[in-house]
């Protein structure tokens, strides 16, 4: 199922987006923080305004295909974070997400990706989303969880932000049926 990023996607606080190029400072600033980076399996450190530039540019180009969505969060006062939806002509979307270190701990991740399921499970009839989240990555593992997302597996991914050193992971999976299960109660 193909589709080119053409509408936003909205919560109560927020605007999820497609990456303009004012965000690119914004990529640069919360990517450069090594608290972020260390988190992310493909985001080198330092991370330069350049790889930031580059990012934008990697991202309007993953549009056309409709394979990849990356949107901005915005809390109104402009990019504080960024969720990515992967595969999606596979039909499984493969998520990827963080958040601004002043922004954590306020629900915004959480909203962002009750958002993004709704659009992928009920708008693009996905049969399943995962994520791998390294296992010293507690918040991201919460998140996931209280989004109704398990444990199904572990693998090994390298960091580039910790000199591509292999960092055990643990798989997250989210059914359709789970989906529809939670959204009942």
């Amino acid at each position: 199922m193909q589709s080119t990023f053409t509408e936003n996607l909205e919560t109560s606080r927020l605007l999820l987006r497609a990456p303009e190029e004012r965000d690119i400072s914004s990529f640069h600033q919360y990517l450069s923080d090594y608290a972020v980076s260390s988190m992310l399996a493909n985001v080198p450190h330092p991370f330069t305004l350049e790889d930031a530039r580059n990012g934008y540019l990697a991202s309007l180009e993953e549009r056309k295909s409709g394979d990849t969505l990356r949107w901005v969060i915005d809390n109104g006062s402009g990019m504080i974070g960024l969720i990515v939806a992967k595969e999606l002509n596979s039909g499984s979307a493969h998520l990827g997400y963080w958040l601004g270190p002043p922004f954590h701990g306020l629900g915004y991740m959480r909203e962002a990706l009750a958002r993004v399921l709704a659009y992928l499970f009920d708008e693009r009839g996905m049969k399943s989303a995962s994520a791998c989240v390294f296992v010293d990555n507690e918040r991201s593992a919460n998140v996931l969880l209280r989004a109704g997302f398990t444990i199904t597996g572990s693998c090994v991914s390298p960091s580039l932000a910790r000199g591509e050193e292999n960092l055990p992971d643990q798989i997250f999976t989210l059914t359709r049926s789970e989906y529809e299960a939670i959204k009942l109660q």
